[in-house]
């Protein structure tokens, strides 16, 4: 619904962190056009790591070209809720270096849960290579 998005992309812009992480996150599950133009504005501005991973890896589900050094850094950082982000953004990214850094992380992360989140990222990359178009 186009009206609803436009809600959406509306509250990117709220004063409340919360809100704009909420409208972000409901933005990254639609697909259509208009959310992939907010998503992108959104972008453009530099936002906090975690709104960013978020639009970063709603787009980069819909197909679409993104950064993967916020990725690359926040995997090296200590919170695992943002290391989650950025193995959701690098598991939909079709770039190579996007598995590169998947594997790095199953190898070498010290918690256990991201060497396993990573592991299955890697597991949905190569299913999706072979899946038959």
């Amino acid at each position: 619904d186009p009206a609803s998005t436009a809600i959406l992309a509306a509250a990117l812009k709220d004063k409340s962190g919360r809100v704009r992480l909420a409208a972000a996150r409901a933005l990254a599950r639609r697909h259509e056009p208009e959310s992939t133009i907010a998503l992108k504005a959104l972008l453009e501005k530099a936002p906090p790591p975690e709104l960013s991973l978020v639009a970063q890896a709603g787009l980069a589900e819909r197909g679409e070209e993104v950064d993967l050094g916020l990725a690359d850094l926040t995997l090296g950082q200590g919170d695992p809720e943002l290391k989650s982000l950025a193995l959701r953004v690098l598991s939909a990214a079709r770039r190579p270096e996007a598995l590169e850094l998947l594997s790095k992380a199953m190898r070498n992360d010290a918690s256990r849960r991201i060497r396993v989140e990573a592991a299955a990222a890697i597991i949905v990359r190569l299913r999706r290579v072979e899946a038959p178009r």
